[in-house]
């Protein structure tokens, strides 16, 4: 009885060790999530809108495959003295289903990029978005994707 459990043990031992290597050393080109730019600017170096905007190209709606910023999504950037930036952003629906991953990719790479003291991440439920909030390269690339 013990020889099962043993075995048992060994093929769970197994498993793990065969996905933790297909996960290490899978191409970061096919991870589920953009990769970030680790690179961080210091505060003094006159943060901007344009600057945070630029970095956030890098998060991927993963419905669509498109940006969130040439989507519309990120809809103002606000910059305290005090070093605290308050992104204001809203989704392509109500109950979108990656809302909460969004934010999350949202907040960590504003973070991450621009050493600031207090990152916060509003929705705007009021506003709703429409095609016409997209870049014309977006929308180009959305209607490649549909044919």
């Amino acid at each position: 009885m013990k020889l099962k459990y043993f075995r048992v043990f060994l093929w769970i031992l197994a498993f793990l060790a065969i996905g933790y290597t297909v996960i290490y050393w899978l191409p970061r080109s096919r991870l589920p999530y953009p990769p970030v730019n680790n690179q961080t600017v210091p505060v003094s170096s006159g943060l901007s809108e344009a600057a945070i905007r630029k970095e956030l190209e890098t998060v991927v709606d993963p419905e669509l495959g498109l940006n969130i910023v040439e989507m519309g999504l990120i809809r103002t950037i606000d910059i305290d003295q005090d070093h605290s930036v308050t992104v204001k952003m809203l989704f392509t629906s109500p109950f979108c289903p990656f809302n909460s991953y969004l934010r999350d990719q949202v907040r960590n790479i504003v973070r991450r990029f621009s050493q600031a003291t207090t990152v916060t991440v509003v929705v705007d439920r009021e506003e709703k978005w429409d095609i016409s909030m997209m870049t014309e390269s977006a929308r180009k690339s959305l209607q490649g994707q549909a044919r």
